[in-house]
């Protein structure tokens, strides 16, 4: 009996830290200030065909995770696993990503079994710092190319992923 209460307790106090800790990263990664991109960012799709970001962004916002082969392995494996596991409608995230050739890239994506837009490119993000810590991380792109809404996942708590992409993608 004291076994069950201990346990109960314990379960309590994980559902307390897991609300907190999702509240903390929806409040703060909304709170950062905007950066604009260049209208020049080239980006290569599956096929290797060119275009702009600005066409691929279009009229909406979309939500982006940004890769790197530098990047910690299962730390991307973790984020495509959110990203197959995430429901509803998927059209407006897509992966950016900076590998040597768009065939390793689409072998990961098949590898991965992923259904998100995956593109490949040779320009540099505004985002040095992020860049430095060879994480992956997710940020938002609006029709005038501002990047805001910046989130750097934690393999260790894959629900943060969750929720931040419930309450980016779908708002």
């Amino acid at each position: 009996m004291l076994f069950s209460k201990a346990s109960k307790q314990k379960e309590s106090l994980l559902e307390m830290e897991k609300k907190f800790l999702t509240d903390f990263i929806i409040k703060y990664s909304f709170s950062f200030p905007s950066f604009p991109l260049s209208n020049s960012i080239v980006l290569e799709g599956e096929n290797g065909q060119k275009e702009s970001l600005k066409s691929v962004v279009g009229e909406s916002q979309i939500t982006i995770l940004k890769i790197s082969q530098n990047n910690c392995f299962s730390c991307i494996e973790s984020e495509f696993n959110v990203l197959k596991n995430l429901k509803g409608n998927r059209s407006n995230i897509i992966i950016i990503a900076q590998y040597d050739s768009i065939r390793e890239l689409a072998l990961l994506k098949n590898k991965n079994n992923l259904e998100y837009k995956i593109f490949n490119t040779v320009d540099q993000l505004p985002m040095d710092k992020l860049e430095k810590l060879n994480v992956p991380y997710y940020f938002t792109v609006n029709e005038t190319l501002n990047m805001s809404s910046f989130f750097i996942p934690d393999k260790n708590y894959p629900f943060l992923s969750e929720n931040y992409l419930i309450n980016r993608a779908y708002n």
